[in-house]
């Protein structure tokens, strides 16, 4: 395991070079433009993935402006220092840790980033047009303030979830199955609230309430344990729907 610190410096390819983080190693970027990458012909490898994990330390580039095109998957995420959109779709197939004090420090945009860990940290996250989905065995334990703009959270382990933020969201979605358990505090969803798969939500301390503006779509296999409390409160017409829900309200 070992970290390669760029900081802002050049690299300059001769027409068929290849960029390979392996899984455990870092790749540490610093600086308001990051790395420089010159040149022709940057590969990635495996293909189009770094295994291992980026970090920023500072700056403001997207992050896929900050490396050669063609990156689509990272192992894992920091941002610990500066404030960076993503400016394309990424899976994150680890973690994604946010501890930059700076506000927006991660900011989704208008893209998909699919997390496959849990997002951690006490820096600021916001959601702006897009989706950021949440994979991870706890899920959304980031303490930052939280702007969810007018895109979806989802939550979609194939399992159980035990950090369902209690937080206000725009779009609200549980999918893939298990138990979702929701930190004690109040949810406020201004969008829709769906659930697909076998999502329960469980209240962790019998204290918790889910608001909800607009409407509420569940499928079939969806429960909502009876010690969850969840309120409709929207100014227009809602529509509580999809394909047979069994729901249980406190």
């Amino acid at each position: 395991n070992s970290t390669f610190a760029m900081g802002t410096n050049s690299v300059s390819s001769d027409g068929s070079s290849t960029i390979q983080v392996d899984p455990g190693s870092t790749l540490q970027i610093g600086g308001a433009a990051g790395i420089s990458f010159t040149g022709a012909g940057w590969v990635y490898s495996p293909a189009n993935t770094i295994s291992g994990i980026v970090e920023y330390t500072a700056g403001t580039l997207a992050i896929n402006a900050s490396l050669p095109s063609g990156l689509t998957t990272l192992g894992g995420l920091v941002i610990s220092g500066g404030n960076r959109t993503t400016g394309a779709s990424f899976s994150i197939n680890g973690d994604v840790s946010v501890t930059s004090a700076v506000a927006d420090a991660i900011n989704i945009g208008a893209t998909t980033l699919t997390v496959g860990g849990d997002l951690a940290g006490t820096g600021a996250v916001t959601c702006g047009t897009g989706t950021l989905r949440i994979g991870g065995s706890a899920g959304f334990t980031n303490v930052g303030t939280f702007t969810p703009g007018s895109g979806t959270l989802e939550y979609n382990r194939a399992g159980n979830q035990t950090a369902v933020r209690a937080t206000a969201y725009n779009n609200f979605t549980l999918s893939g199955g298990g138990t979702k358990t929701l930190i004690t505090g109040t949810v406020t969803v201004s969008g829709v609230l769906a659930t697909t798969g076998a999502a329960v939500m469980v209240d962790a301390t019998a204290a918790s309430t889910i608001r909800v503006a607009g409407n509420l779509t569940c499928d079939a296999s969806t429960t909502f344990s009876t010690n969850t409390t969840v309120t409709l409160e929207g100014t227009a017409a809602q529509t509580v729907g999809g394909t047979g829900a069994a729901l249980a309200f406190n």
